[in-house]
């Protein structure tokens, strides 16, 4: 059994109306959002646990310990952590579609690279009927290759010496979208 952490972050949903546009309804949209994401992705290393619902709208995650990556330059290896919990995310259907932000990326004391904040998320949706379900796969494909173009973009701006052939081509791969 895994050890419960002994630090959370809760989060809560937008509760507060907007020049008098009530927009509770959107608070509980995007926490029931990023909470089916945590559930789609748990288990992942590097990823936040979460930890269940309080509060009514709020729910509970991990606590991260670790430094943001815009924080200084980050040790060795990185970058190839963070791949790694990429082709997680991308295997369970999931983009993380908010990759160029650094600040959503900690380093832990000990080097290890991890996400937070998955509310833009996406999730590719199998179980919906043709053509919504092709659609679906075709912006999953679309977000999962920005994935790798933004850490391969970090990676070439804050560890050149570390980046491959390869990987600076990803880095500098922008579709016509993206322009």
């Amino acid at each position: 059994a895994q050890e419960p952490p002994r630090k959370i972050v809760v989060k809560f949903g937008r509760d507060h109306s907007f020049y008098g546009l009530p927009l509770a309804w959107l608070g509980r949209l995007n926490g029931g959002h990023e909470q089916a994401i945590y559930r789609a992705i748990a288990g992942i290393a590097g990823i936040p646990q979460f930890l269940g619902r309080v509060a009514g709208d709020g729910y509970a995650i991990e606590y991260i310990d670790g430094r943001q990556l815009d924080q200084g330059a980050p040790p060795p290896g990185v970058f190839d952590g963070l791949r790694k919990i990429f082709d997680a995310l991308h295997a369970r259907g999931i983009a993380y579609v908010d990759g160029n932000k650094r600040s959503n990326i900690l380093i832990t004391a000990d080097g290890r690279p991890h996400l937070i904040d998955f509310q833009i998320s996406i999730r590719r949706r199998d179980d919906w009927p043709w053509p919504l379900r092709a659609i679906s796969r075709a912006i999953f494909r679309y977000f999962a290759r920005k994935d790798i173009y933004h850490l391969y973009k970090h990676k070439r701006r804050m560890t050149p010496a570390e980046l491959t052939p390869e990987e600076e081509e990803l880095s500098r791969n922008r579709d016509f979208f993206h322009w």
